[in-house]
């Protein structure tokens, strides 16, 4: 399922599968009943089921813009925490002021690349884990000088946050809709416009196209934003990286 929503061709071809299922049940409301002078009526049950599916469209919609937004807290979280390791090495001496800059130039510059769709979780994963290897084994040799130890400690405390952080963030960018509920609410939705268009073929004196058409237009809209929220590397809606950018920007351009 995340193949195909994943798509941007589902964007176009979705509403043409709304309208289509319209069509449909317009078909076969003029098949079964207009064409053998049947009438069909209400039996109650109708608005239960569509409220049922307005309860899940909108739940998924609400955890989908959730996720998106865990996604963009926890970079600022993960950016205070690079930030916090280079006010600490400020009291540092020169040496270690100079390699601390150095690391968090580096993560940060690989970090701004996360909404980049050809940034794929193993080489992000990969890439952030050589830059910090290298600054591990540079506090393992900064450790061999005993005077070096609360410096030592210092740092690697800030790192282990780091990490943390950006391991949490790593992971928020694989978080997905279910596949089960996605096809549910795909699903669902053509059943709908096919029922939408079977009743509306009973209208009393003409045919109101306004409502098929909000239906097609709401439903697309709430299932490609579902769609694009869910998938941050592809999608419109992206977390903002504003303030990891500023702080790179800041560390590149401050001489100390």
């Amino acid at each position: 399922m995340q193949v195909v929503t994943n798509s941007i061709i589902f964007y176009f071809v979705y509403p043409i599968l709304i309208i289509t299922s319209i069509i449909i049940g317009s078909y076969l409301a003029k098949k079964l009943y207009h064409n053998k002078a049947k009438v069909w009526k209400l039996v109650g049950l109708e608005a239960s089921v569509i409220a049922i599916f307005g309860l899940i469209l909108s739940f998924t919609l609400n955890s989908a813009n959730v996720e998106y937004r865990n996604r963009t807290a926890n970079i600022n979280v993960e950016t205070d925490a690079l930030a916090q390791m280079y006010r600490a090495s400020l009291f540092m001496n020169p040496d270690i002021r100079w390699h601390v800059k150095k690391y968090l130039i580096d993560y940060t510059s690989k970090q701004l690349n996360i909404n980049d769709k050809s940034w794929t979780h193993e080489i992000m994963l990969d890439s952030i884990a050589k830059i910090n290897k290298n600054f591990i084994q540079y506090l393992l040799d900064l450790h061999k000088d005993s005077t070096n130890d609360n410096d030592v400690s210092t740092l690697l405390n800030h790192h282990n946050k780091i990490c943390t952080y950006f391991y949490r963030n790593t992971f928020s960018y694989t978080e997905r809709t279910p596949n089960i509920i996605m096809f549910l609410l795909i699903i669902g939705s053509l059943l709908i416009g096919m029922f939408l268009g079977f009743v509306n073929s009973f209208s009393i004196g003409y045919k109101s196209n306004i409502i098929p058409s909000v239906y097609t237009f709401i439903m697309s809209v709430a299932i490609i934003a579902i769609c694009d929220l869910d998938n941050p590397k592809t999608g419109m809606i992206r977390p903002d990286l504003r303030n990891m950018e500023y702080l790179y920007k800041s560390l590149k351009n401050n001489p100390d």
